[in-house]
């Protein structure tokens, strides 16, 4: 997984956050808090979970990269004593903290070895994945939530 592979996926890693950012242009933050659906997250709330899931999978990789196959439960944010005060923070707060939290996360990926990148930790509906595996899923985790925001984001521009 070294070469190629590798950088495509830390260019994806690095980049998706920022391209999202470009396509949704300026933003109102207030906007972001409001709830389109009574039932379901804000976009500031869905930036929120982004947020501290970027805390979680630090975590996951401080495991995994000790070599010991740790076995994750699955996170959910209800499940999360956490994800509260993640939640209650203001758009202006949360934007900026999403960054940092990337930033970090992108060094760190930036620094690891070849031999770090065949660790593997165990999903409980995915079983088995090295660290490359679980960058994608990130990725794609990260992406889902991204899509809500756009929704949301678009729908309450075109009210």
């Amino acid at each position: 997984m070294f070469g190629a592979k590798k950088t495509s996926l830390l260019q994806r890693f690095n980049s998706q956050l920022g391209d999202f950012t470009k396509v949704m242009g300026k933003v109102d933050l207030n906007s972001l808090s409001v709830r389109l659906v009574v039932d379901k997250w804000s976009a500031k709330e869905q930036l929120a979970h982004l947020g501290r899931y970027q805390e979680v999978f630090q975590g996951r990789l401080n495991e995994i990269l000790r070599g010991d196959v740790p076995r994750f439960e699955r996170y959910r944010a209800e499940d999360d004593p956490k994800w509260p005060e993640w939640a209650q923070r203001p758009a202006e707060t949360v934007v900026p903290e999403l960054w940092i939290q990337r930033w970090m996360l992108s060094d760190r990926l930036g620094s690891l070895k070849k031999d770090d990148w065949k660790k593997t930790g165990i999903h409980p509906v995915f079983g088995e994945m090295d660290l490359a595996l679980w960058v994608e899923f990130f990725l794609l985790h990260e992406a889902h939530h991204l899509y809500q925001v756009f929704q949301q984001v678009r729908q309450s521009k075109a009210a």
